[in-house]
């Protein structure tokens, strides 16, 4: 933020001299000296050379939806926040989540006057009414959605649904179909295996939400059409996946945001599932998880379009954006030479990363170091901790997800997170 002091000085000496000219005349000499703006910088704040027209958002709610690079957002925002101290709803009784899938309420008590919080964006569920009396007032509500089939085949990989479908299929009288892999298995009959994990495979970002999906059938598609009408109404700003860095341009434009507050060190890899067979066959199953999971498509679909109409109004964008990837670029290979040399104990020479004002759009000087490069690598489940112990005094337990497991306890199924199958999370590579 910065300071403005304009200081006009002016200066008057008059003069009086008798001029043998043909009048006699009274001269008068008048001196102005008009000094340029002065420019005092914030110490408290990244420095810039250019005078902020808007005022940074220091309030607002991020909806974390599963497996759609939420965990990269998460770190990017608690770091924003405890960089500018901002008071952070922290759980008192887990290191990743506020009760979901229920709204918030075991929080660790707010430090301010009004006892309220600045910044909510761990995993919790959304509801505006609880949101409202725990958040400062004028709150922005923002989130982020992603492609809906590719984020249920991210989500069906990352938590093992196929482990589901073997078992279900296994104590059925077809028995176990060794010629088609899971993944097939459950889309060719998804209301199967419904019961057992609902909101993880149907809708599951507009679950997240607080979409119920108890509506009768006549009424589902008037329903669904609300619900998205209700969230255009309700949020400011919707971030897309797939669009990863124009998502954080359009961030830093509409939250008046430093570059480096929207810098971070993750690699945005493009990878096949592991399910993939041919584009045919990708077209085939995306249009059958289409029709079971409709109402995630029609909030991708709407905010897709909000996305790129918002983006449409930012001047000079190409250039803005083809300049946040250099410098993203060389933030992530500066951290990730940095942080694999300090793991290697091997010496760096090179342990600050400056970035010129004359090297960006914005104009912008900053600096990057081990400090940044260390909290953006952090996964969230290592990093609320710390945070936790350094406002609190003790931090929580990397907790199982009590609700999957809930949920598969009822049906006799094993844990994914823990019990009889330890290396599920040895392979997520979970420290707990």
């Amino acid at each position: 933020m910065r300071i403005f002091r304009h200081r006009i000085v002016t200066y008057f000496s008059a003069s009086i001299f008798t001029s043998i000219l043909f009048f006699g005349i009274l001269t008068i000499n008048l001196q102005y000296e008009i000094r340029e703006l002065e420019t005092v910088e914030d110490p408290n704040l990244s420095s810039q050379k250019t005078p902020n027209i808007c005022k940074p958002v220091t309030s607002f709610g991020f909806v974390k939806n599963h497996k759609c690079g939420t965990m990269t957002l998460t770190t990017m925002f608690l770091r924003v926040a405890d960089d500018h101290n901002l008071e952070i709803a922290l759980p008192n009784n887990s290191a990743w989540k506020i009760d979901w899938p229920d709204p918030p309420k075991n929080l660790s008590p707010s430090r301010k006057p009004n006892r309220k919080f600045d910044v909510l964006v761990l995993h919790t569920m959304y509801q505006r009414e609880i949101w409202d009396k725990i958040m400062e007032t004028g709150y922005k509500r923002i989130s982020i959605l992603r492609s809906p089939y590719k984020q249920f085949k991210s989500y069906f990989v990352f938590f093992q649904v196929d482990v589901i479908v073997r078992y279900v299929n296994s104590m059925s009288d077809q028995g176990f179909d060794r010629e088609k892999s899971q993944f097939d298995q459950f889309l060719e009959n998804p209301e199967k295996y419904y019961n057992y994990m609902y909101s993880a495979t149907k809708n599951v970002q507009a679950y997240n939400f607080g979409y119920n999906d108890t509506e009768k059938l006549e009424e589902k598609d008037r329903m669904e059409n609300l619900f998205v009408k209700k969230l255009e109404n309700e949020f400011d700003l919707m971030l897309i996946t797939d669009y990863m860095n124009e998502s954080l341009v359009l961030l830093k434009e509409h939250f008046c945001w430093n570059l480096k507050d929207v810098l971070s060190t993750f690699k945005n890899e493009k990878r096949r599932s592991v399910y993939y067979i041919d584009e045919e066959t990708e077209k085939r199953r995306e249009e059958i998880y289409r029709s079971w999971a409709s109402l995630d498509y029609k909030l991708f679909d709407t905010f897709n379009k909000t996305f790129w109409r918002k983006i449409g109004k930012i001047n000079n964008f190409q250039e803005k954006i083809a300049s946040y990837r250099e410098i993203a670029d060389k933030v992530g290979q500066f951290c990730n030479h940095l942080l694999n040399a300090n793991r290697q104990n091997v010496e760096n020479k090179e342990r600050v990363l400056i970035i010129d004002q004359n090297k960006n759009y914005w104009r912008e000087n900053f600096t990057i170091d081990e400090k940044f490069c260390t909290i953006s690598a952090l996964k969230t489940i290592n990093y609320v901790p710390k945070l936790q112990m350094a406002r609190y005094g003790k931090s929580q337990p990397k907790t199982a997800d009590s609700f999957l497991n809930s949920r598969l306890q009822k049906k006799g199924l094993p844990e994914l997170f823990g019990g009889p199958f330890p290396w599920m999370r040895r392979r997520r590579g979970l420290n707990f």
